[in-house]
């Protein structure tokens, strides 16, 4: 009796041997989709990362409008998580942080005359 089902070749052709990959290795998901809350968490990262640079380059009022931005983007975020969630205490925390530098920048503002910039030395 003759098989009418073809099997495959053991090897496979030489084209497509990059194709595999190796054994342990997981197979890609593709795309990782990522949250509302995540989205907004990197640009909450991104922009007090931006503000910090400009307090390095004595740029204080823009800084301390970047800090806020950054503190009323926390509060968006917040406003829909539960205190369960895995970004909330995340949240809190940034948002204690970006306060506190807030509060630093603020206390800078009436010497911001006196500082030098930092390539004029």
């Amino acid at each position: 009796m003759a098989s009418a089902v073809t099997a495959r070749p053991r090897v496979p052709p030489k084209g497509s041997r990059g194709d595999l990959r190796p054994r342990g290795e997981l197979a890609s998901l593709g795309p990782i989709r990522r949250s509302v809350v995540e989205v907004q968490v990197a640009e909450v990262s991104a922009k007090e990362k931006e503000a910090g640079n400009l307090v390095r380059r004595n740029e204080l009022r823009q800084a301390l409008a970047l800090y806020s931005e950054c503190q009323e983007d926390i509060k968006d975020a917040l406003e829909g998580l539960g205190k369960d969630d895995l970004h909330y205490l995340t949240l809190v925390e940034t948002s204690k942080g970006v306060a506190e530098k807030i509060k630093k920048v603020k206390e800078f503002l009436p010497y911001e005359y006196f500082i030098q910039p930092v390539g004029r030395r």
